[in-house]
């Protein structure tokens, strides 16, 4: 014999529910799509890195690694990565 809370849910597969859904909290314009934002910290804070830079500059990384141990971008190591000054890639 089933226990007593497997007959109780048994019977209730497909029916709806008692308590009505709550309404949608977006503006109904929205029409429920989801909207997400990246936002990237280091180019807020003015730096970039090598990755970035080479493609804002249209070369590969290797070359802007060259530019770097060149002077011709400013940049800081931060332990293995470089990152590149915004102000020197404009």
């Amino acid at each position: 014999m089933p226990s007593r809370w497997l007959r109780k849910s048994s019977g209730s597969f497909g029916r709806r529910p008692k308590n009505p859904r709550p309404k949608p909290t977006y503006p109904i314009e929205h029409e429920g799509l989801l909207v997400a934002l990246s936002v990237d910290v280091d180019t807020e804070r003015g730096v970039l890195t090598t990755k970035m830079a080479a493609h804002l500059l249209g070369v590969s990384d290797a070359r802007v690694r060259q530019m770097i141990c060149s002077g011709q971008l400013a940049a800081k190591k931060q332990g293995r990565d470089n990152y590149v000054y915004l102000s020197s890639v404009k």
